[in-house]
């Protein structure tokens, strides 16, 4: 009975989110009393003055333009001043909404004709200075019609201002000569599909940026401390209760469970899914590259077909897509139009997020499985609880909305059909990363390095490998050519390849693309460079360190030959990388952590464990330090950041500096690490509850027999 209630109401809250994505009503009036006609004495009620100086500046309704009745009125004496007028109004996070007014005005006098640098009458957000598209310096004394669209990004509330001048910029506008005057105002949510050809064109469309104000929001804050607790937490319990599992073991007295595998499993999906709901509604996606905007772009041009997937693929800026991600897209694109999805909608938002949380919560299952064969079932429960609710994974998923999660499923699969000696599935996983994301290839050499030496020591399985291997890369290759287009060389496919993974010099292949840091706490960060071009020197450099880390980790793994290392040779691998080359993105660190959990699985290594849990720590600081930077947590932001090497934050500059330092020490802990494990052969292995007796190391010899060779 317990099971069918699980279940079922797993079954209702899928069923509920996938109703709610479509809750959405566009062209519905938002500015209350627009035409400010409902006046209670001489207060416009809906409305409130800004700044106004009685001595130079002065707001007022006035009714002297019959037959539009009443108007607001704006001016300024000689003195050069700003004012605004506003009404703050509730919008959606990542929407597209136009803002339109009618402006009357016969002078008014500036100190340039920039309508940006210095702008007239406008109509804008107290929010954001900077924001001007729609300036009026003199209508002659005609009513003229202004309009601006935009995208919200991370807000959720905006103050909507009639705006005279700036701080930066004051005008003067005399009150004499009819002066300046407001009507109409409205404020509308739109489809994208609705925006004019030539406003796209002209590139008038502009993200809503807070330029100007700097919000600490409760929310970012309480997320990010939680989500550090939640680590800290998950990691110690798991470390607990395996001491506690090794005691019972050694003592004979192991509890008995009296809940069934499934129902704790069922548990473990339960509570990684419900935590992914909550982040998806709280979190919007980052920016337009993961949220509804970038979604809807790639959507549209994914009903042109293999033209419109071509055009995505071959593309040179960040909106690449491997083709695994186009299929993946394309199902969501047509999951969108069965429920009646449209471009903009939050639905987008959550469809396009419901890759990753799939892979996550299969990770997890595979995990608790796999898990069983190594600890107890009490354990293997905890290692899938602690990777389903881990907030570094759930937040990069359901809140960065990055679809990487599919990379460490296939990832596990992967290792695990390596550990099992089922060398034609891990050919098959390892193809089927590739097609889903280029970063499989940190850990292709060494797969492939254990490959050719199986199918030296194992004749009666070279045939089966060979043939196996050379169907994985036709396939790779019939897969992924459509996306071409048909149209080019029948090897550009690795070319791009090439492009996605970031093996430039100076940029030229992948120019956008071309930053030492992207906000990641790492080397480059540490120095400064966040965020800065790199040179051709530093490109160089960046395939330097790669080729010695595939050759280092390759040598590594040949010293023993234990199909366990592999596992933490990858690990090493995926997050030196990331530590250490250009262009790295803080969500780069999932695919480590997943492996290192892995290495903790089969060999009980307590320093492994110790590292996972410190990463872990990092890895989530660091994303939600993005997230919150762009408003995207709650609608507005912890801190901000410029697009240059400093961050404005909560920790500072030297925070996010001594972060970057952390995760550059753990980095060479953990390369001293390997290199006692692979090539020494010692394994720190996790102390029973209540064993005191200091350091155990033992050997590989013992602890990895069984995946030797």
């Amino acid at each position: 009975m317990k099971k069918f209630l699980s279940i079922s109401v797993l079954l209702i809250l899928f069923v509920a989110v996938l109703a709610s994505c479509k809750t959405v009503t566009y062209d519905t009036e938002l500015i209350t009393n627009g035409n400010f006609e409902d006046v209670t004495g001489s207060v416009v009620n809906g409305w409130t003055k800004g700044k106004e100086d009685d001595a130079y500046s002065k707001i007022q309704i006035v009714d002297d333009f019959s037959p539009r009745g009443n108007v607001i009125s704006i001016s300024h004496t000689s003195k050069k001043d700003y004012s605004y007028y506003y009404q703050e109004v509730t919008v959606q996070r990542n929407a597209y909404y136009k803002l339109s007014a009618y402006i009357h005005t016969k002078t008014l006098t500036e100190s340039a004709t920039n309508q940006i640098a210095s702008p007239g009458a406008f109509i804008g957000f107290v929010e954001s200075d900077d924001f001007v598209y729609s300036s009026v310096v003199s209508t002659n004394g005609a009513w003229s019609y202004v309009e601006i669209y935009f995208y919200t990004k991370g807000y959720s509330k905006l103050k909507v201002a009639l705006r005279l001048g700036t701080e930066a910029n004051p005008v003067t506008a005399a009150e004499t000569d009819v002066g300046l005057r407001f009507d109409d105002v409205s404020l509308k949510k739109i489809s994208q599909k609705n925006i004019p050809d030539a406003i796209v064109e002209g590139k008038l469309i502009r993200s809503l940026t807070k330029s100007s104000v700097n919000y600490a929001s409760g929310l970012s804050v309480f997320i990010t401390v939680f989500a550090a607790v939640l680590s800290a937490a998950l990691c110690f319990t798991l470390y607990y209760f395996i001491r506690k599992g090794l005691k019972e073991k050694d003592t004979g007295a192991k509890t008995k469970l009296k809940i069934s595998s499934v129902y704790l499993l069922v548990i473990v999906l339960a509570a990684g899914f419900l935590i992914r709901l909550l982040m998806q509604r709280v979190i919007a996606g980052y920016d337009e590259k993961t949220g509804p905007y970038f979604y809807s772009d790639l959507l549209d041009a994914l009903t042109d077909g293999f033209s419109g997937w071509a055009q995505i693929f071959n593309t040179t800026t960040g909106k690449s897509q491997t083709p695994g991600m186009l299929f993946v897209y394309s199902i969501i694109g047509g999951l969108c139009k069965l429920f009646g999805i449209d471009y903009g909608e939050a639905g987008i938002d959550l469809m396009a997020k419901i890759p990753g949380i799939i892979a996550d919560l299969l990770a997890a299952g595979y995990i608790f499985i796999f898990a069983r064969r190594f600890t107890g079932e009490r354990t293997a429960f905890l290692f899938a609880l602690v990777y389903a609710v881990l907030p570094s994974v759930f937040i990069a998923s359901s809140g960065w909305g990055t679809a990487d999660s599919i990379l460490g499923l296939f990832l596990i699969f992967t290792f695990f059909s390596v550990l099992d000696k089922k060398y034609i599935l891990a050919c098959v996983y390892m193809t089927l990363a590739l097609i889903f994301n280029v970063k499989a290839l940190y850990v292709l050499p060494l797969v492939t390095a254990f490959l050719i030496y199986t199918c030296y020591r194992r004749p009666e399985a070279r045939t089966k490998i060979i043939i196996t291997a050379v169907a994985c890369l036709v396939g790779f290759w019939v897969i992924s050519f459509p996306f071409t287009d048909f149209t080019v060389n029948p090897f550009y496919i690795f070319v791009q390849y090439t492009r996605l993974s970031k093996v430039t010099i100076g940029g030229t292949l992948l120019p956008i693309i071309d930053r030492t840091s992207l906000d990641a706490f790492n080397f480059y960060t540490m120095i400064g460079g966040n965020n800065s071009t790199y040179s051709n020197v530093q490109a160089v450099f960046d395939i330097i360190i790669a080729v010695c880390l595939f050759a280092g980790t390759i040598s590594l793994y040949f010293k023993k030959k234990n199909r366990v290392d592999l596992i933490l040779l990858s690990a090493f691998m995926i997050v030196t990388i990331y530590i250490f080359t250009l262009g790295m993105q803080p969500f780069s660190m999932i695919f480590g952590l997943v492996l290192l959990l892995l290495y903790v699985i089969v060999s009980n290594e307590k320093r492994v464990l110790f590292l996972f849990s410190a990463y872990s720590l990092t890895t989530v600081l660091n994303i939600m330090m993005v997230l919150s930077a762009d408003g995207l947590v709650g609608g507005s932001a912890m801190f901000k950041a410029n697009t240059t090497a400093t961050y404005y934050s909560l920790l500072g500059t030297a925070g996010v500096i001594i972060m970057s330092v952390i995760n550059v020490l753990l980095t060479l802990y953990f390369a001293y690490l390997v290199y006692d494990i692979t090539y020494k052969g010692n394994l720190k292995s996790i102390l029973p509850l209540g064993d005191n007796s200091g350091d155990n190391y033992i050997t590989t010899k013992v602890k990895g027999l069984l995946f030797k060779k």
